[in-house]
């Protein structure tokens, strides 16, 4: 065994080397697959290149967002009319959109032993129940489906992909049993810490024309409904911006993947170091840039909840959103009974949302030169900014 020898050095080793790919990066290297690193976000999923993707049997791709530091994983895969994916099952949690076309899901305790049997079209949402069997086969036209999930953190944390993590035997019944309604569609509730709404089904047939409650907590007509479906620790949300309006600049820490269900607008994101006034503060060369359509997808929150972010829809209809939180670390901060303030609550009340009246006046600016390309009008009150 060697030792390190006593030198006059302030220290010994290295302090800067080349980082490492994590288990997860290794794992799309071997895939086969296209690995698409397109920055802060995709305008469109429709114009990502995707290869045949053998593990699957249908053609695919991964997307890298820079700002999910780790905690989320994206891949698209396009199933051809009448054609299934490889039955599969993994030990970590997974959201899929449909962005394209028609078929079924197939779910089950084995590949033989498919069950239950979901009909999806653009717009569904599903949560794949942890460690399930499941194929995709569509019908009547090819599909795209997007996937997000947190197979990074899980395969970083127990690294056996083809003995745990792909070929896992454990059956979770107490999430998931063939035949017992998981995908069978419910009412809404009502979160009874935020008083939001809440979806908590395991299947929503159809995210964009799904009827959103007035919320209001992001910003000036906002609609908003949680999705906490079946219990996933991963969840997320479906929102909706009105004609000519955008949401109050805010922070909260990364992972979330915004994707674009209607309409089309963009998202401005720069480090809190910047301060809540970059343009004024003459910081305007820190802020990042996205813009989307339907089937955009953007890192919503990158910098590790160092970063403020806002999002503008500014087309001839309401933008419409999916958010999938990923693996958005528990709030253990404190102890139990501790009062917890949510991130949209107003900064100066110990939020990290900047409200209307505080926000860089350049940000409006912006927002009605957007909306006068379209020829929409710009539709928030003024007394919202006194």
């Amino acid at each position: 065994m060697g030792r390190h020898t006593v030198t006059k050095s302030k220290h010994v080793g290295r302090t800067s080397w080349p980082r490492e790919s994590t288990v997860y990066e290794r794992y799309m290297d071997e895939q086969g697959v296209p690995v698409h690193r397109p920055g802060f976000g995709v305008r469109d999923v429709r114009d990502v290149a995707l290869g045949q993707w053998d593990r699957l049997g249908v053609r695919g791709a991964f997307i890298e967002l820079e700002g999910l530091l780790g905690f989320q994983g994206i891949h698209l895969i396009e199933v051809d009319a009448g054609d299934r994916t490889r039955p599969e099952r993994h030990v970590f949690e997974e959201f899929a959109l449909v962005v394209e076309g028609r078929g079924t899901l197939q779910v089950g305790t084995s590949p033989d032993a498919l069950s239950d049997i979901v009909e999806w079209q653009p717009g569904s949402v599903v949560t794949l129940p942890l460690n399930a069997w499941h194929a995709f086969e569509a019908s009547g036209g090819p599909a795209l489906i997007l996937f997000t999930s947190n197979a990074p953190l899980i395969m970083q944390l127990f690294q056996s992909r083809a003995g745990f993590i792909f070929d896992n035997s454990w059956s979770f019944t107490d999430r998931y049993t063939p035949g017992a309604g998981f995908f069978e569609p419910v009412e809404l509730t009502t979160d009874p810490n935020s008083g939001r709404a809440v979806y908590p089904g395991g299947f929503l047939r159809d995210a964009v024309s799904l009827e959103l409650p007035f919320d209001g907590q992001r910003g000036e007509g906002y609609r908003h409904v949680e999705l906490f479906m079946r219990g996933t620790f991963s969840n997320g949300f479906v929102a909706e911006y009105p004609q000519g309006g955008y949401s109050k600049t805010h922070s909260h820490g990364s992972g979330p993947v915004l994707i674009c269900l209607k309409g089309a607008g963009y998202t401005l994101a720069w480090p809190r170091s910047a301060g809540t006034r970059p343009w004024e503060s003459g910081q305007a060369d820190q802020i990042v840039r996205v813009n989307y359509e339907a089937g955009g997808i953007v890192s919503a929150a990158p910098g590790g909840g160092d970063w403020f972010h806002a999002h503008f829809g500014a087309s001839e209809i309401p933008m419409r959103v999916l958010a999938h939180l990923g693996a958005t670390p528990l709030r253990v901060a404190g102890k139990p009974g501790d009062l917890f303030v949510d991130t949209n609550q107003d900064i100066r009340e110990g939020g990290t949302t900047i409200g209307y009246a505080d926000e860089d006046p350049m940000i409006r600016t912006i927002f009605k030169g957007e909306l006068e390309k379209h020829g929409v009008p710009f539709g928030m009150p003024d007394h919202i900014y006194e």
